[in-house]
């Protein structure tokens, strides 16, 4: 019986800590107890991210030794490689829900995030996209697109082809427990990647040095930021350092370390890898 662990499901210390501007906060403290009645009959608890996996082992120590940490994978199969329309300006891509933000919070889109893309948005430099159900707290300007289903969401995205894919999050253990989806995204679809940096950030190491934002950051940082990527030879360089690092890391769905590794994650004892 194999559990997999979510992180709207996340707590530290029996807390919540599932940041307020979630839309979809569950009764973590519900659903902890009732993890705990079912845990002596789990035969593993699959995990997306190691920070997870420490999490998870703080709230349920006697589940050490059950966890195993199954990353998301990059399927390059379901990738299509389509011709990137010219444009005046980049194509800035925000994947993230916007409907996850309640009205009054900031959400992950918190300075210096959001006074530089509303710069970079009425000087023109960038286009900004989204995708939700509520605008949130996106700057002034931002095309938001509907919801779009998890099945559907690759070839749409393939069809956008953006110059630019961004992963604004803010530094607390919910965002530090999430996987580089985005990256992963970027790299299916050859866009360059921007993401925040933080100790545990889970963009770490897969952003080109010197394209990281960190809440340290003055805007015009930031700013320079898109603008050096406004070259298209600049953005296809930090987009092949990306694909890079996902195929580095082992997260292409179609290889054999993958595919073992999935397995053995999955099925543990009861199968053998040839």
């Amino acid at each position: 019986i194999v559990l997999d662990y979510d992180d709207l499901l996340f707590s530290l210390d029996g807390r919540d800590v599932i940041p307020e501007y979630n839309r979809y906060k569950c009764d973590t403290i519900k659903a902890n107890e009732a993890i705990r009645k079912i845990l002596p009959d789990i035969d593993r608890v699959l995990v997306s991210t190691g920070y997870l996996a420490f999490a998870f082992g703080h709230e349920f120590p006697e589940a050490i030794g059950k966890i195993h940490v199954l990353p998301n994978f990059a399927f390059t199969s379901l990738a299509f490689d389509l011709p990137r329309p010219k444009r005046k300006r980049p194509l800035v891509l925000y994947p993230g829900a916007a409907n996850h933000f309640k009205e009054g919070y900031c959400g992950d889109i918190r300075d210096p995030w959001y006074s530089s893309l509303q710069g970079l948005v009425e000087d023109k430099v960038i286009d900004l996209h989204a995708f939700g159900e509520a605008p949130g707290p996106l700057p002034k300007g931002t095309v938001l697109h509907g919801y779009v289903s998890a099945s559907m969401w690759l070839p749409v995205l393939s069809r956008m082809a953006p110059d630019i894919i961004i992963a604004p999050l803010a530094p607390n253990p919910f965002n530090k427990a999430k996987s580089p989806l985005k990256a992963l995204e970027a790299a299916l679809v050859g866009a360059a990647f921007v993401g925040s940096a933080f100790n545990d950030s889970p963009y770490n190491g897969f952003i080109k040095p010197g394209y990281e934002v960190k809440e340290s950051d003055a805007d015009w940082q930031v700013m320079d930021v898109f603008r050096e990527l406004c070259d298209r030879k600049t953005r296809e360089d930090a987009a092949e350092f990306t694909a890079s690092q996902v195929v580095n890391r082992g997260l292409v769905a179609e290889t054999k370390p993958a595919t073992d590794h999935f397995l053995k994650c999955v099925f543990g004892r009861f199968l053998e890898i040839m």
